[in-house]
Order: structure tokens, then sequence, then C-alpha cells
């Protein structure tokens, strides 16, 4: 009697969440199990489902994926799109924790081809998102940005379920892996905000987890190992607090704990815990946790002496390593790549042939006009005086227009910078704001430290915040030092020369280039190599102009290697060299790029006013025709350029000292 009534509570309560299947909520799973055995409905049997799905994901993803599968095998049937996306989606993350990429990556497209289908937003931006977490296992790391930022910026006008949250701090970690930290900590500090406003739900602690690993993660690349260490303890603790903890976050917080201590050549700490994130992970079958912990184990036993140990983790590693990334899989996950890509070129295809059929009726409603108005024209031609009137006057509007684009031009490098910009100071502006979170909670730290008369280890948390402070007061002459170099650029040249560190102006320019040039496509990417004379010191010139010049160069050689990528996919890589040099009572600055070059016969008409090699619309031919004047006629120096088609260019700038 008991268990009918607990039964018939449980239906009441699954079935007031049915449309809410995608928060997380964990029941008992005896009772979850009572639901299903009264043979409840379909939509209450797919809920119970993915309920007990969500309950052995972390413990048993075998169970969780089983569970999921049912899900999905019910929601087909009964052709409920909702329960379907929740279904795909839960059952792509359990064989995601199992190692099975291609599977979960098959599962999360299809929820997004679904998703957007039916006109779900908000399971398309989770889609999108899990889709982003599963590149990031496979270190994919440009891809995993994408999708990642892609999901939060379409999830910001939509209610919050906390999957903004874990994507947030993903996000955090493709930072990491991309080696910028103060990216890292900007984004862990929004993750932070959304936490400090929700109620501790079971699912935001484990995220709190998360985010405290990938923080220690970020002061580890910092090479503050102190605070690393603190972030990895504190996890471990927090998570060993409940009883129902997920054995993949105590293996992840043991496992960076464990990798850290080797590097400072503590091997018995790091095989301590090493071994403990092995024996937590024994009973499940979270492979690529298992594979982390077996590896770790295999080098901490090998800088031991006891080879017949590290022989014995080495060949689990190697067995898990063929299991998940193995030729079968790596091929299996290129073909479903491949043919998602093929459908997506296909998409654009048709959208392609589309907007070419609206530009030839078009092209072909200008060629009426034209040809009407040529007619017109030639009527009118007998009537002289009238027409010498309108050629004046068309005369005096075209120079008025010519005058308003070399202005216009002299001014776009400006808006151009403004992504760059906003970027640059955003970095060491994050870094204060969490290196003053951090120091709030060390001095918290201190207090309790000193209340129990451990001096030792309040001397050395205090140690840790002077150095903080430090780092704080950089970052902020840094900010200061981008807003000074942004007012110069804005203002209006003076003409006057004046004393200038050419160094320090190429090199801001050219971060603030490749900044802005990222902020408006995320897939560039370049080697930037720079070689600067440190013996020219300063030199008289008209720093905005340069500066001017100089960004436009830039802004060129990083347009040339883009699209020469675009165009040869296999064995390029994008590069761009900066250098300065003092040659005799010379200023040289050299801008060279590996990209498409500039073919013979055009090369004599490139500094002409409104010549472009750039498609129309992306150039208005006037940037390099400026910067010649600038340099010859404002500074007395020359501008010059070697290059050859498919293989670069280098424009060399040669100012007096």
């Amino acid at each position: 009697m008991r268990h009918f009534i607990l039964t018939i509570l449980l239906c009441i309560v699954v079935n007031s969440l049915e449309a809410q299947l995608l928060l997380p909520r964990y029941y008992d799973a005896d009772s979850l199990k009572l639901v299903l055995a009264g043979n409840p409905p379909d939509t209450t049997r797919i809920t119970v489902l993915l309920q007990l799905a969500g309950t052995y994901f972390f413990k048993q993803p075998d169970t969780s994926q089983l569970y999921a599968k049912r899900a999905l095998e019910i929601s087909r049937t009964v052709k409920s799109d909702k329960h379907l996306l929740y279904s795909l989606n839960r059952a792509g993350e359990a064989m995601r924790q199992k190692g099975n990429y291609a599977g979960a990556m098959e599962k999360q497209l299809e929820a997004l081809d679904l998703s957007r289908k039916i006109g779900n937003d908000h399971m398309e931006a989770n889609s999108i998102g899990f889709i982003g977490i599963t590149y990031l296992d496979l270190e994919s790391h440009e891809n995993a940005f994408y999708n990642l930022k892609n999901a939060i910026d379409r999830s910001e006008h939509l209610s919050n379920d906390g999957t903004d949250l874990l994507f947030l701090i993903f996000l955090a970690q493709t930072y990491n892996e991309k080696k910028q930290p103060d990216s890292t900590f900007y984004f862990l500090g929004r993750a932070k905000e959304i936490l400090r406003h929700s109620s501790p739900q079971f699912l935001l602690r484990r995220n709190e987890r998360i985010r405290e690993i990938t923080l220690g993660d970020a002061f580890r690349l910092k090479r503050n190992l102190d605070s690393a260490a603190f972030y990895y303890r504190l996890a471990l603790r927090s998570t060993l607090k409940y009883r129902n903890f997920a054995p993949n976050h105590v293996s992840i917080a043991s496992g960076r704990l464990a990798s850290l201590f080797m590097e400072q050549n503590q091997v018995d700490s790091g095989l301590y815990f090493a071994r403990f994130a092995y024996s937590v992970l024994r009973k499940t079958n979270v492979y690529p946790r298992i594979l982390d912990a077996s590896s770790l184990l295999a080098q901490l036993h090998r800088k031991t002496g006891k080879l017949d140990s590290a022989l014995y983790y080495q060949d689990i590693t190697i067995a898990l390593n063929d299991s998940l990334y193995g030729k079968d899989k790596s091929n299996e996950l290129q073909l479903l790549l491949l043919q998602e890509q093929k459908r997506h070129a296909e998409t654009l295809s048709t959208e392609e042939r589309s907007k070419n059929s609206q530009l030839l009726i078009g092209l072909v409603s200008i060629t009426g006009v034209i040809l009407i108005a040529s007619m017109l024209l030639f009527r009118n031609n007998r009537i002289k005086q009238k027409t010498n009137v309108a050629l004046q006057q068309t005369l005096k509007e075209l120079r008025s227009t010519q005058s308003q684009l070399v202005q216009s031009e002299k001014m776009a490098s400006l808006g151009e910078l403004t992504a760059g910009i906003a970027h640059e100071i955003q970095n060491p502006l994050n870094f204060v704001n969490n290196f003053a979170d951090v120091n709030r909670e060390l001095l918290t730290e201190m207090k309790a430290e000193l209340d129990q008369g451990n001096l030792e280890e309040a001397k050395a948390i205090a140690n840790s915040v002077i150095e903080n402070e430090g780092m704080i007061t950089n970052h902020g002459k840094r900010a200061d030092v981008i807003v000074k170099g942004m007012l110069q650029h804005s203002r209006s040249s003076t003409g006057v020369k004046e004393p200038t560190d050419i160094n320090a102006l190429t090199d801001e320019y050219l971060r603030l280039s490749y900044h802005g040039l990222r902020a408006k496509d995320k897939t560039f990417n370049a080697t930037l190599i720079t070689d600067y004379d440190k013996t020219i010191g300063t030199i008289n010139i008209i720093p905005q102009d340069i500066g001017r010049v100089v960004l436009n160069l830039i802004n060129n050689a990083f347009y040339a290697v883009n699209d020469r990528e675009k165009s040869q996919t296999t064995g390029y890589e994008p590069q761009v060299i900066v250098s300065t040099k003092k040659s005799g009572g010379q200023i040289l600055i050299s801008v060279k790029d590996n990209g498409t070059g500039i073919p013979d016969s055009i090369k004599d008409k490139i500094f002409q006013p409104f010549f472009t090699t750039k498609p129309t619309g992306q150039g208005t031919g006037l940037g390099l025709s400026l910067a010649y004047d600038i340099v010859t006629k404002g500074n007395g120096g020359e501008l010059n350029v070697t290059t050859q088609e498919g293989r670069g260019s280098e424009f060399i700038i040669t100012l007096p000292s």
C-alpha cells in the first residue's frame, strides 16, 4: 500500500514536470523505477526515463545511455518532437561521457536539425552548446569556441535553465586550451555571478566544482601554482562532501593535483592523487577520465623507476587510447563530419543560387535603366547650354564626393580599431576585477588563519595578495597605455612632428589590427612574428599619420593571408612578419606576409587613387594612395613594395631619422 501511494505521488510530480523536461531534477532511482512499473502514459514514461538517465549520468554512463535510448525509441514512436529533442541531447551527452564522440556528435547534430525545423530557439542554443563541448573533448578548439560562443549569445535573451552557466564554464576552458587565461578569468567571473544569484541546486553545485577546476587551470597557466593547487583542492573537498559525489569531478580534480605535483617533482604526492583518481573511476565506464588517470600513473611510476607498474598502466593507456581514438573511431567521426559539411554546403549553395538569381534580375534592370538614360542623354545632347550646366554641376558634385571619400578613408582606420580596442582594454580590466575577487577571498582566508594563530600560513597568503596587487597595478597601467594610444589615434593630425617610439607604435597597431580582424572573423588565425631594432629610440614623425599608414599595411597583410588560407586548405600556415631597423640615417618599417601576393601586371598601379585588388564593396582604393602621400609628402620618406604572386608581399616604409 505504501509503495502504491508513493508511485501515485511520483506520477503526479513527474506529470507536473513535463513542461520542464530539461530542468535538472534528480529523484531517487528506486522511486522512479516504481513509476515505470506502474505502466504510466508514454509521455510520463519518457520523462521518468530521462530523469533516470540523469541520475546515472556521472556514475554509470552505460546505464544512463540505456535509459536515454529507451526514451528516444518511445519519443520516435509517439512522434513528440519536444520529447525527442530532450532524448537526443541526453543520449548524446551520455555517449560523450563514455568517449563515444561519433555517436554523441550524430545525436547532437540530429537534435540541432530538429530544433531548427520546429523553431525551438532554446533547444537550438542547447544543441549548439553540447556540440561545442564535444568539440572541446576532441581538442578541436576553434570549433569548440565558435559553437560555445554561439550558444551563449543565443541564450542571453532566453530563459535560464542552467545550461548557459555550463557553456560559460566550458568556453572558459576553451580559452585555457588556447593559452588565453585572461579571457578565462572574464568568463568564469560571469559564471560566478550566475551562481551567486541562483539557488543551490544539485547541478549548480556540480558546475561550481567545474568552475573551480577551470580557475585552477588558469592560475596554472599564469604560473601561480599555489593558487592553482588551492582551487584544485577546493574542488576536490567540495565534491567529496556529498554522499552522491560525481566520480568524474573527483577524478579531474585529483588528476590535476597529481599532474601539478609531477610538474614540481613531488612524485609521492603525485602518485597519491593519481591512484585516488584511478580508484574512484574503476567502477565507472568514464573511459576518457580513466585514460587520463592511467597515463598519469604510467608517467609517475616511470619517474620512480618502477618499470613493471609503469608498463602495466602504459598498456591500459594504449588500449583505451586505441578504443577511443583509434583509426575506426577516427574514420567514423570524420565521415560523419564530412556528411554534415556536405549537407551544410548544399544548403549554402541553394541560398547562393537564390542570391545570384536576384543579382541577375537586378543587373538586367540596371542595364535597362542605363539604356534608357543613354537614349535620353543622346536626345538632350542637342541642347548644348543645358547640358553644359548639368555637366558643371555633376563635376562639382563629383569633386565633393571625392573629397568626402578621401576624408572617410582617413577616418576608416579608427572604426576598424574599435573591436580590437574593446578586446585589448577588456583583458587588463578583467584581470583587475578577477584578481580583486581573488584577493578578497584570500584576505578572508588570511583573517581566519590569524584567528587560529597560524601566522606562517597567514604570511604566505599575504604574499599572494601582494603579488596579485602587483599584477593589478601592471594591468591597470596597461589599460592606461591603450586608452592614451586610442586618444592619440583618434585625434586629428596637427601636421607637427614629435619624438615617437616607432617600435611601440608599430607593435600597438599590429595587435589592435589582429584583434579587430578576429572580432569580425572568429575562424581567422595567423602567426605573428616581430623583430624590432631596440637601438632606434625615438624619431621625429607625425604619429597619427604614420600610425594610419602602419595600420593600413598590416590590415592588408592580414587580408592577403586570410584570402590565401580560404583557397589553400592544406599545408599552409598564415604568417605576418613586422620588423623595424635602423640603417645609416634612415629608419625602415617592414610589413611582410606570405599571402596571395600581387601580380606583376598591376604592381605599378597599387599606389594610384581608387585602384583596388579587393572585391567590389570591400575596398575604396584609397588606403595605399593615402599611405603613399603621408609617407612621401608628409614625412619626407619612401614607401616601396616587393611581391611575388602566390608567395606574398613586403611593404617597406623608409623614414629619415
